[in-house]
């Protein structure tokens, strides 16, 4: 599996040592995986958005949110999690002051998501896809 997932899944773990009242500095910690997450994934894969991050040097939402798109397609066994995830992993990093179940649902759903990618490659050629890892066929 990638190293973007195994630095996200030891990530995560380390995120349950932040103490239980700042909430939003979890939240803030699981988004910044998740982030680096897609950024690896998007380069494994070779999506038009990493091309384009590598040249210009950074990344904003929108080519994070294409990306997604494109890694649900490579992994479409997992894509449903993957896009569940970011959308409420966005929504929360919105919110102000989310709540500590909230912070917690979103926890166990990016470990479960962790789990996944740990134990699945990218479909070949899965629906019509034609973004998948390179030198995996």
């Amino acid at each position: 599996m990638s190293k973007a997932a195994e630095r996200f899944a030891t990530g995560l773990r380390r995120c349950m040592d932040v103490p239980a009242e700042s909430t939003r500095q979890c939240v803030e910690v699981m988004y910044n995986l998740f982030t680096e997450l897609i950024k690896g994934l998007a380069n494994d894969l070779g999506t038009p958005e990493a091309r384009y991050a590598k040249r210009s040097g950074y990344w904003n939402v929108e080519m994070l949110d294409e990306a997604i798109d494109k890694i649900a397609d490579a992994y479409w066994s997992i894509s449903h999690t993957l896009i569940e995830s970011w959308d409420n992993l966005w929504e929360l990093y919105l919110t102000k002051e989310p709540e500590a179940s909230e912070v917690t649902d979103l926890y166990r759903e990016l470990e479960r998501l962790a789990q996944e990618l740990l134990s699945n490659r990218p479909s070949q050629r899965s629906r019509g896809s034609k973004y998948r890892a390179r030198g995996r066929e």
